[in-house]
């Protein structure tokens, strides 16, 4: 997996799109910091070649634990407040 930052459409207008939940609220002034959080949370790295899993021994690490480490960074520095759980 690799993680990029691009803007193209609203996630409402993409074919795949099935839903969003509000996580919470960001200050305008901590919008510069979202980016660089999200970079400094480790992406998983390639896990299969095929159907063959390249590291066996190692547990899967699936993209939803990513977004949860990254949401949980945000929170955790601050940026992203409010969210009701």
């Amino acid at each position: 997996m690799i993680f990029e930052h691009w803007t193209e459409q609203l996630p409402e207008d993409m074919p795949g799109f099935c839903g969003k939940e509000k996580l919470g609220v960001v200050a305008i002034a901590e919008y510069g910091c979202i980016l660089g959080i999200c970079e400094g949370v480790p992406v998983p790295k390639k896990q299969f070649h095929g159907a063959r899993r390249l590291y066996p021994r190692e547990p899967l690490r699936r993209w939803q634990e990513w977004v949860a480490e990254a949401v949980n960074a945000l929170k955790g520095e601050g940026v992203l407040v409010g969210s009701e759980e």
